[in-house]
């Protein structure tokens, strides 16, 4: 075990490094880029991000959620990467171009 050296401890720093490059590779917000490909598809509507100083959002953590939109994530993990689509959580919005449901699941389309 390390030493603790302060009583601070950063361990989001590469994940904010991570949302830092996608910004910068799309070329949108990082919460635009999240939007568009990752909580619309999921159903997720209300997400509050941390800002940095600046106002950029990003992603090292502070992100809030509804418990069921959490939940979806969850989903997503248990069903290796698949969205179940059911009678009663269909929406056809899912079946735009850039989504293919396949089997019971929507996917991201390979571009």
């Amino acid at each position: 075990m390390c030493p603790r050296t302060s009583d601070v401890s950063e361990v989001s720093a590469g994940v904010v490094v991570l949302g830092s490059i996608i910004s910068t590779r799309s070329g949108v917000p990082l919460d635009s880029y999240a939007a568009t490909w990752l909580f619309t598809p999921l159903g997720i509507q209300n997400v509050e991000w941390r800002r940095s100083p600046d106002g950029h959002a990003t992603g090292g953590g502070g992100m809030r959620l509804r418990p069921r939109d959490m939940a979806k994530f969850g989903n997503l993990y248990v069903n290796g990467g698949v969205v179940v689509v059911t009678a009663s959580n269909y929406d056809s919005t899912q079946n735009e171009p850039g989504f293919q449901i396949l089997s019971g699941g929507v996917l991201p389309a390979v571009q």
